[in-house]
């Protein structure tokens, strides 16, 4: 009878030890993390400049591309700015550190005036566009990327005012989603197209053009740091404010601008 006791005991304190390690929230067999891919853009004086995206992988150091979307998609990069983003691709990863991004463009095109001329895309870009980024995804985890394309510097006229020819010259710059934040402001006197740019240094860093129903804007998707601010229109009246910080997760808003 004292052995029936022992038993029913020690399996019951077994059961209790293997219901806590459920209850415990921990999955020890989980190796992976969600990586997502997504994409904004700083605004261009175009009606349209459209890039048709076959490929979006990354890579580790010495490793193979893993495709995260082989999703050929199109997409009108005027439509994605002052805040506004799309997704690109989503993959489960393995744990561990990546350091690049590789984007395959097929075509562009772009539209001036109501006119779509074709964009002449380098072979760099057809194969694959190389992008340093170095992160690493950690089990469990999930880490949002934003590729910010700057369609105003990609896209590169030549030839003459009668006869110009396009080449595709991408600029874009890569920032972590959750390392990020934003500026933002609300323009009074905004009839005359007024563009935000936060710079640093001598290198603007983004551009965004000014809502033309709310005279607002978001300068977003900025890693913290401080900036310079300057919101200039087509007459040349301007805000300038030095200093501007940006800390993760925020938005510092600057309120209304009245530009002199």
């Amino acid at each position: 009878m004292k052995n029936k006791y022992f038993m029913i005991y020690t399996l019951s304190i077994i059961l209790s030890l293997f219901l806590i390690g459920c209850d415990s929230g921990s999955d020890p067999s989980e190796t992976t993390g969600t990586f997502n891919v997504r994409l904004t853009d700083a605004p261009a004086a175009f009606d349209a400049v459209n890039i048709t995206f076959s490929e979006v992988s990354v890579i580790q150091a010495g490793g193979e591309p893993i495709v995260v979307s082989n999703l050929v998609q199109t997409l009108n990069l005027i439509e994605w700015s002052n805040g506004n983003s799309t997704p690109l691709g989503s993959i489960e990863l393995e744990a561990g550190t990546y350091n690049q991004i590789r984007l395959i463009i097929d075509t562009a095109t772009v539209t001036i005036d109501g006119v779509e001329s074709g964009v002449k895309v380098p072979s760099g870009a057809q194969t694959g566009l190389k992008l340093t980024h170095q992160f690493t995804m950690e089990a469990g985890s999930t880490y949002d990327l934003m590729i910010d394309f700057d369609a105003s510097r990609s896209i590169v006229r030549n030839g003459s005012s009668t006869n110009p020819s396009y080449l595709l010259k991408p600029t874009i710059r890569l920032v972590a989603i959750a390392t990020s934040g934003s500026i933002s402001g609300t323009v009074t006197n905004d009839e005359h197209l007024p563009v935000a740019m936060a710079i640093v240094g001598t290198d603007t860093i983004s551009t965004v053009f000014i809502d033309t129903l709310s005279g607002g804007f978001q300068l977003a998707y900025l890693e913290a740091g401080v900036y310079d601010v300057v919101v200039e229109d087509t007459t040349g009246a301007r805000f300038d404010s030095t200093g501007v910080e940006v800390t993760v997760g925020a938005d510092n808003d600057l309120g209304s601008i009245n530009l002199q």
